[in-house]
Formats: structure tokens, sequence, C-alpha cells
């Protein structure tokens, strides 16, 4: 009997383990659309990954994460880069702390597991197989989604071919490079999440076709691909920014008891917020004050039980960001990124930071016999110390949130003062563009948003179309009002009744405007959207930017408001095909256009450049153009899907530019694309000679 049964309970083992992993892989992605969003946009990535560093301040995150692999929090040896004084490197009592340490401990699990992969196999060769594997996943899902098995063998016919050919010649990964390559790839995930929480958002707030063509842009139609592999903060930003949207939505709408209630939600909003302080705290205080603003204002109860879940939450998500400011700074509340610069005298005194976000070292300092010889530190005394940092924490509070609402306050300033520098950082950049040949690292070059996104100027002519649009809904209101007026009102109590009942309607019609434009969704990104903007507009645009990279979140978030709106997004959803086959002439026939044009008027960086910016700039007014005309007539929905389309493939043209022609910082880590950059820079370089 108990050998009948065995077979019947594993199999049930089985079935429950695999429901489970369903429901963890649904609560990821949402579905399979989500899960393919999510695969395609890593295969994506990983074409222009490449093991090197192009932003200077990485080489102190880099530097971080091989201290902390070694169980400490200070820098000890200069793995990568010049030495201890690069940008992102802070000095406390005599020791080097990095910064971004939430970043760095997050990718200690990635980095274990490919320093596994690299004893057994070639790194290169195991990366290359996983993406194969990847667009094997990749089409098995869309046939599935699709109902064709066709596309199930084409894509597994082209996985075999493509990974047999970067089988010709993988030459091996730098020696030491593994920190980074893990630092690379918690990145392209963290961008790729971006796609499906995009998607996933939409998919709710408007319909399953807004969602897919709202993923689809943000991951090919934005600078979020360009930023994906290269280990910065900008995906999580961007990755967390509308993480806690998407929980805002779900918390407030009719579903939200399925399978997680309000008060769960909520917290995982803070939760993710706190634990994003650990990578970059100016930028969660920017998150969470128009956060518990909206939440607090919108939420559908605020009973004790509830707030003690969420704020429970919060302190315990902020626990790993505190130990470690007090194990560097003896200081909780003060993080790395406040502490004097490496390149400076450690006075005290303060420094500026490095990042674009204001820094400065209170009169504190680093604190008083912190940073022990293991790098977390901390003085004697049992409860003595622990008061002493918390006065210490009270102490510096308070000029740290004078600092961080100064920010907003002198941001608000230049955008009234000075609109020209708005100009140059929406619209058209006016810096110059440094000359270096092609393969050099050495970059100062600058675009606008528009230029490096075409896809914002729908979003930035929205406003001028709904205004437009409600105008002349107001004047065809009046006129049939007034015409039905002329012929039923006869009597003094008919004449009231009308009244009251065109009162109703224009009520009607206000709550339905304020619910449509201003959920709290909605208002939470726009006013984060907005903080942003104060926050980084003063310093830009600096060299290196390239797509303006401190305003990335501001990327996702215009494709949310166009694919959000009710009739542009219907009209972009009605002709997908349309959408579709912009893009695919775009790219298909604009790449090998402009890679012949490079190649056979020899143009450097510069002009390329240029040239990117001003196709950037006709494409994007274009769009803005025909979205007002859209909004405002109820025609040309045709050319507006068509100008979207060739938006988001100007946008993937600059990418795929940028990444195999332009910039060369580090081997590519597929050998095929390493092949194929090196024949074009060839070709560069000897016609630069």
């Amino acid at each position: 009997m108990a050998r009948t049964d065995s077979p019947g309970r594993l199999g049930r083992v089985g079935t429950e383990g695999r429901r489970r992993l369903t429901t963890l892989a649904c609560l990821a992605v949402g579905d399979r659309t989500g899960g393919s969003l999510l695969l395609g946009s890593l295969l994506v990535y990983a074409i222009g990954w490449q093991a090197g560093i192009t932003i200077l301040d990485t080489y102190a995150v880099a530097n971080g994460f091989v201290a902390v692999a070694d169980g400490q929090l200070h820098v000890e040896t200069v793995a990568f880069g010049p030495g201890f004084e690069t940008p992102g490197m802070h000095y406390v009592d005599g020791r080097y702390y990095a910064r971004n340490y939430g970043q760095i401990v997050v990718s200690l699990p990635v980095y274990w597991a490919l320093e596994a992969l690299d004893a057994v196999t070639e790194l290169r060769v195991a990366i290359a197989g996983a993406w194969s594997l990847c667009l094997v996943w990749f089409a098995s899902t869309v046939a599935t989604l699709r109902d064709d098995d066709r596309i199930r063998t084409a894509g597994s016919v082209v996985a075999l071919a493509v990974f047999l050919l970067n089988l010709w010649e993988p030459t091996p990964i730098p020696e030491g490079t593994t920190p980074l390559v893990a630092l690379q790839l918690v990145a392209m995930v963290a961008a790729a999440t971006c796609v499906v929480t995009t998607y996933r958002l939409l998919r709710r707030v408007r319909s399953y076709r807004s969602g897919l063509l709202g993923g689809a842009l943000v991951a090919l139609g934005t600078p979020v691909a360009f930023w994906a592999s290269i280990p910065k903060r900008h995906g999580m930003v961007s990755a967390v920014l509308l993480g806690v949207a998407y929980l805002l939505y779900r918390s407030r709408t009719t579903e939200r008891a399925a399978p997680l209630d309000p008060a769960t939600l909520r917290a995982g909003m803070y939760a993710l917020v706190g634990l994003f302080a650990w990578v970059h705290a100016p930028i969660a205080v920017t998150v969470f004050l128009p956060l518990v603003v909206i939440d607090a204002a919108s939420a559908p109860r605020n009973a004790p039980r509830d707030l003690a879940v969420i704020v429970g939450a919060f302190v315990l998500s902020l626990v790993p960001f505190l130990l470690t400011n007090y194990f560097i700074s003896g200081n909780p509340v003060q993080p790395p990124r406040l502490l004097p610069a490496a390149d400076s005298v450690p006075t005290g005194t303060g420094s500026q930071g490095t990042d674009g976000v204001p820094g400065g070292a209170s009169g504190t300092g680093g604190g008083s016999g912190t940073g022990g010889a293991d790098g977390t530190g901390g003085t004697a005394g049992g409860l003595d110390a622990l008061l002493s940092a918390v006065a210490g924490a009270i102490a510096v509070a308070g000029p740290m949130f004078d600092r961080v609402f100064g920010v907003y306050v002198r941001g608000f300033d230049t955008v009234v003062s000075e609109p020209g520098r708005v100009y140059r950082v929406v619209l058209v950049s006016t810096g110059e563009v440094a000359k270096t040949l092609p393969g050099s690292v050495q970059r100062a070059s600058n675009l606008s948003m528009l230029e490096s996104t075409p896809l914002i100027g729908a979003a930035l002519a929205l406003p001028v179309g709904v205004v437009l649009s409600r105008f002349r809904g107001k004047v065809e209101s009046d006129t049939d009002s007034n015409s039905g007026e002329s012929e039923t009102v006869s009597t003094d109590g008919g004449s009231s009744v009308h009244s009251r009942g065109r009162l109703d309607r224009n009520l009607g019609r206000l709550r339905r405007a304020i619910s449509e434009t201003a959920s709290p969704t909605d208002a939470f990104l726009v006013a984060v959207s907005a903080l942003l903007v104060f926050v980084y507009l003063p310093r830009l645009p600096v060299q290196g930017q390239i797509t303006m990279r401190y305003l990335t979140p501001l990327y996702p978030v215009a494709v949310y408001a166009v694919c959000r709106h009710r009739r542009l997004g219907d009209e972009l959803v009605d002709r997908i095909r349309t959408i579709a086959y912009a893009y695919e002439a775009t790219v298909l026939l604009g790449v090998p256009l402009a890679v012949a044009i490079v190649l056979w008027f020899r143009l450097g960086e510069a002009a390329t450049f240029d040239a990117l910016a001003g196709a950037g700039v006709v494409v994007g007014s274009a769009l803005a153009l025909a979205t007002v005309v859209v909004l405002a007539t109820n025609r040309g929905g045709g050319i507006l899907a068509g100008l979207v389309g060739v938006a988001a493939g100007t946008a993937t043209a600059f990418v795929l530019l940028s990444q195999l022609v332009l910039f060369h910082y580090g081997i590519h880590l597929l050998p095929l694309v390493q092949s194929l950059t090196e024949a074009i820079r060839l070709i560069l370089v000897r016609m630069t000679v």
C-alpha cells in the first residue's frame, strides 16, 4: 500500500512545488507577457554589454564591491581605477569608503554565482550559452502566447546558430572583472524590471495592449537601454519609482484584496523606499516626501493597525542603511555620500558631492573612533555609544533636512529664473561635444532629453493638446446647450430644472476629469518627476551626461503618461501594427544607413552626435505637433502612430550606434558582438589615420 501511495504523494508534492513557483513568478513578472518582456529586455541589453568602466565614479562602487566581498566596508586595495581619489570615494578617519552599499550587497549573490560558474567553465562561454537559452525561453513564451509553434522552432534555430558563432573565438574575460560583471548584471535586471512594471501598471490602469505597448516603448525607445549594462543607479531609481507607483495603484483598486490586503501593499511601498535609501538616500527622500502625503490623503483607511504595519515595515527596511552609516561615520543618518570626498582634505568642513547631488559633511566629520580594523568599527561603551549615536543623529538631522529642502527651492528658482537651462536640458543641447578618436573613453558627450528620446515630444505636447481638446469640447458643449435651451425653455420652472441639470452635468464632468487626470498614482509620478527636476536641474548639463542620465526615471514616466491618456492611448493601441512597422523600418534601414554615412564621410564622434541630435529634435518636434493635432481635432491617428514608431526606432538607433560604433570601453561579453565591433572600429581607425 505504501508503494502505491508513494508516486501519488510525490506527484502532489511536485504539483504543489510548481504551483508555488508559478505564484512566485506571477508576483515577480505578473504573467507570461511580463516574463517575455523581461527576457526580451535582457536579450537586447546584453548586446551592448561590455566588461569595462565608462563613468569615473563607477570605480568607487567597484572597489567598494571588492572590499565588501572580502568582508569589510573600507577599501584597502584599489582593484579598479587609478587610485583612491576617484569620484564617489569618501575619506573617514584615515580610511576610504565607497557609496551605494545597497547596490553592492544586492550584487554579492550574483558575484558568488559567477565565481562558481567560472570555476566550472569559461565565464564568457557560459554567458553566451545563457543568452541563447534566454532566447529559446523567450521564443517559447511568445509561441505559447501566440499559439504558434513556428516561433519556438525559429527561436531555437537562431539561438543554436548564435551560440555556435559565439564559440568560434571565445577569448576569456580579463582577470579580475567578475565583480564588475556582477554589478552590470544586476543593473540590467533592474532596467528590465522597469519594462515589466510599466507593462503591469498600464495593463491595470488601461488595458493589456496598452501595457504591452508601454513596456515595449520603455525597453526599446528610451535611454533605459543605454544605461542598462552600465552599473549606475539610474535603472534602480526608475525600477523603484515605478514599483512604488504600481503598489500605490494596487492598494487603491477594488481588486486589491487578491492576493494582498491594502496595508500589506502600502507597507511594500515604504519598504522599497527604505531599502533604496541604502543605495541613494537623497533620492529615497525625494520619493518618500510626496508618497507619504499622497498615500495618507488617498488611503482607503488609516486605522492604527494598518499604520503600525506600514511604519514597522518602513523602519525595518531602514535598518541596513542605518547600520552601514553607523559603522562608517558613527552617525546612523549620515550616509557616505555626505562625508568628505577622498580627493579633499578631511577637515570636517564639508565637500561638494560628485554625482550631481548636494553633498557635504557636517561638523561631526566622521565621528570619533569609528571604523575598526574589520571595517565595522564603533565606539565602546554599550549604552553610552548608543546614546551618543542618537544625539549625533539628532544634531545632524536638522541641517541635513535644511539642505534637502534647500535643493528643491534652488531647483524651483532655476526653473523660473533660467529658462535657457531648461531649454538646453529638455529640448536642444548647446554644449560642445569633445572630438575623440574611436575607442577613446574620454567622453564629454551630451544630448538633451528630446534629442536622446524623441518619444518625450508626445509627453511634452500632452498638456497643450489636453487644453485645446477641453476648449474644443467646451465650445461644442456650449453650442449644443444653447440650441437646446432655445427650444426647451418656456417657463421659469423649466428654466430652473434645465439649469440644475446642466450644473449636475458639469459637476459630473469635473469629477470624471479629476479621476482621469489626478489619480493618486498619477499625482505621485508627477510630483516625484518635478522634485527630480528641481534636484538636478541647477547642475545640468554637465560633462558625461550623454542622455541627461540623472533624469532617466522621467523617460518611463513620459511613456506611461502617453499610453495612460485615454484618447491618445486608444489611438496608439488601435494602431500597434503601424507602430511596429515604422519602428522596424527605422531600425533596419536607419542603422545601416547611419553606419554607412559615418564610414563614407569619416564622421567623428562630434559630427555623429550632432546628426543624432538633429534627428531626435526633428522627429520629436513632429511627434509633438501630431499629438496636439490628434487631441485637438481627432484626426491624424495613423501619422501619430507612425511617428511613435520612428521615434522609438531613432532611440534604438542611438543606443546601437553608441554601443557598437562609438563607445568602446571594454570587451563585449558576447564574442559575436565583439567581433562585429572590432571590425567597425578597425575601419574607423584606418579612415581617421
